[in-house]
């Protein structure tokens, strides 16, 4: 069997099959044209349909008339008066989507002008009988059947005075109820049109809401593959790396794919002194860790969040974020069951340049990551636990085989010097073993000897020195305050090591009679010092990798310190290591 398929791979597959699923029904869904509702928002071809209605009605009225021929009189005039009237609405057509007032006027100057038509040409009984019908039909299109109707109502109302008051023929009640059932069914189809016009508008809209809902629901699939991808590749870093910095280095590439920004900052939380050490600063200048109170205002709302946030604009109330020149901002805390273990904020120079789909995507990856940096942060408390487990491991082991059997030795070379010849041999094999047996005792002294969370750097030295000083007859001054604050337990370890190994120095190389040891917290920063007063060395002359200074940089650069030395040759030596701490 193969393997399984990444989640990326997966969301791949379930977008392209949304899209083999859903392009078919979207393109089988009518198009606005399909629907007549761009017929509708063009009126051009009802325009013309009502154009050619007049000139129909206006050319039958003619041919009754026999206008051509002999007639003259009241016909010639109501031929007049329609056939200008045709004209000029060939040239100025009644709209049925303009405005309603004018929409209005052009209805009451046109009826009036037909209506006048009809009366001088012998109203129902006219030859031009037919002409108001397109301008029923427009009224009652726009306006619906009843007002529609009710104009045509007005309009026989008009006529059939005229028709009363005029010369009677016989059949003038007939063509009446003719003439009244012609304009109100011409008015009931204009409010038909205008009914099946409505229909079709709604069905229109109908279907648009639906390719809008089909498109929207693929955007939202191809916006989910994007984001399993990016959870994808977060869950392959927590699987296969339980290193901090590595976690940090592929989150850091992650937010380069996925956001815009111009400032990128991750925190995690230091347990032992409540700090937050700064473990990703690009684009912001920041220390390397910062107290609760003096962490930026995003930084800040994220670790009060239960969820992703933005500021679309940080100048709104003079907030200042991690960069000074930030604008906009987003955040999220990282949050596991035990608590907050971090906080994240991505910054911009341009107000409102992130978006809600900004957040939810950080809000997803801050979930994976949040669990990334937590166990990575146990997994560093375990490793600095099982090293000094093993110190103490090799220390009882230096203890319970060497150093006993060393002083046995001791003891039996004193037995033998008493009755042996060579008695000065002997003596002198009983001073070394006992310098050995002083050597592993001071060695195991040092492997028991750690910092941790009760024992701070300060008690550490203070007990070391007063031991140094016993046994190397150098006198060590401590110049630490009682009240000196802590730094975080790793630091402390690594600056403990690193005294250590400068004070082994001194009374290996150093032929000193004093040393001074200095250790203070001002500022931004933590400043240790070891000093003495012996013979001193030109540093470019010796080797790099002498007394100890290899081991001690690599200690240094594991915790961000810098160490510098110097020497002068008669006036002692001088190892300062600077190393940032919370502010």
């Amino acid at each position: 069997m193969g393997e399984p398929a990444p989640l990326g791979h997966l969301g791949d597959a379930a977008t392209r099959e949304l899209g083999r699923s859903a392009d078919p029904w979207i393109a089988s869904l009518p198009s606005r044209d399909q629907t007549g509702i761009g017929i509708l928002e063009s009126p051009r071809d009802l325009t013309r349909l009502i154009t050619a209605l007049r000139w129909a009605v206006l050319g039958l009225g003619l041919l009754l008339t026999g206008f051509a021929a002999t007639q003259v009189g009241a016909p010639s005039t109501a031929a007049a008066l329609v056939a200008g009237l045709t004209l000029w609405r060939t040239l100025r057509p009644i709209v049925p989507v303009e405005t309603a007032h004018r929409f209005r006027l052009d209805i009451a100057l046109d009826l009036p002008i037909l209506v006048l038509a009809l009366l001088v040409s012998g109203a129902f009984d006219s030859p031009f009988a037919l002409t108001p019908l397109p301008v029923l039909y427009l009224a009652a299109y726009r306006w619906g059947y009843l007002r529609g109707i009710g104009v045509a109502v007005v309009t026989l109302g008009v006529l059939g005075v005229g028709q009363l008051v005029g010369d009677q023929q016989v059949d003038a009640a007939s063509l009446a109820v003719q003439g009244a059932l012609v304009y109100i069914i011409t008015a009931a189809i204009g409010g038909f049109s205008r009914s099946v016009r409505s229909s079709v508008e709604e069905s229109a809209r109908a279907v648009e809401v639906a390719r809008s809902r089909v498109a929207d629901e693929a955007g939202r699939m191809v916006a989910a593959n994007d984001l399993l991808l990016a959870l994808y590749a977060v869950t392959q870093r927590i699987s296969t790396s339980l290193d901090l910095g590595e976690v940090i280095e592929s989150t850091q590439r992650r937010f380069r794919e996925l956001f815009d920004y111009t400032a990128a900052v991750i925190a995690v939380r230091d347990d032992t002194t409540s700090s937050w050490r700064i473990e990703l600063a690009e684009g912001a200048r920041m220390p390397g860790s910062l107290s609760p109170d003096r962490l930026p205002w995003d930084l800040g709302q994220a670790a009060l969040a239960r969820g992703p946030g933005i500021t679309n604009d940080l100048l709104v109330g003079r907030r200042v974020g991690c960069s000074p020149y930030a604008r906009s901002s987003l955040f999220a805390p990282l949050r596991t069951k035990d608590g907050l273990v971090g906080l994240i904020a991505l910054e911009h120079r341009e107000p409102d340049r992130f978006t809600r789909y900004d957040a939810q995507i950080l809000g997803e990856l801050a979930k994976p990551l949040a669990l990334a940096v937590d166990n990575a942060r146990w997994f560093g408390k375990l490793r600095t636990i099982g090293a000094e487990a093993e110190r103490a491991r090799i220390a009882r082991d230096l203890h319970d085989r060497f150093a006993q059997s060393l002083a046995y030795v001791g003891f039996e070379l004193e037995r033998l010097g008493a009755d042996s010849n060579d008695e000065a041999s002997l003596l002198e094999l009983r001073d070394l073993v006992r310098e050995l047996v002083g050597e592993l005792r001071e060695m195991l002294h040092e492997l028991r000897a750690t910092v941790d969370d009760v024992t701070s750097l300060a008690d550490a030295v203070r007990g070391h020195a007063k031991r140094f000083a016993d046994r190397t007859d150098i006198d060590v001054h401590v110049l630490i305050p009682e009240d000196q604050p802590r730094l975080p337990v790793r630091v402390e370890q690594e600056l403990w090591r690193i005294v250590q190994e400068a004070l082994t120095n001194v009374e290996r190389h150093a032929g000193a009679e004093n040393a001074w040891i200095g250790f203070a917290v001002r500022g931004f920063g933590a400043t240790l010092t070891i000093r003495d007063d012996g013979r001193g060395f030109t540093p470019a002359a010796v080797p790099r990798d002498r007394f100890g200074l290899v081991g001690m940089r690599e200690r240094a650069d594991a915790v961000g310190a810098n160490i510098t030395m110097r020497s002068t040759v008669g006036r002692g030596t001088e190892l300062v290591i600077q190393v940032p701490v919370a502010q």
